[in-house]
């Protein structure tokens, strides 16, 4: 993360140790599971858009169940319900 803020320009690279010691230090009690768009488009759709990929995502975090958590059944069933041509299509192949 401190190497996208460097590249993003938020941070001089000359303080990136120090971003990455203070991130480290924040999360040192808790947890971040982190899905991308590539996840979405290697297992659920390569027929997905990136774009598409990122519905998906955001459709995920709106319908989020704490008590089952993100799975690759809620990134296909989420894919289905938002672009069911492009997912039907890849499921057949």
């Amino acid at each position: 993360m401190a190497a996208a803020l460097v590249a993003a320009g938020v941070i001089a690279p000359v303080v990136e140790a120090r971003a990455r010691e203070v991130l480290a230090s924040h999360w040192v009690d808790k947890i971040a599971i982190v899905w991308t768009t590539a996840d979405v488009r290697e297992t659920v759709s390569q027929a997905l858009s990136d774009a598409e990929a990122a519905e998906v995502l955001q459709k995920v975090l709106r319908d989020a169940d704490a008590d089952r958590g993100v799975t690759w059944d809620s990134l296909q069933s989420a894919a289905n319900e938002l672009f069911p041509d492009h997912t039907k299509r890849a499921n057949c192949a």
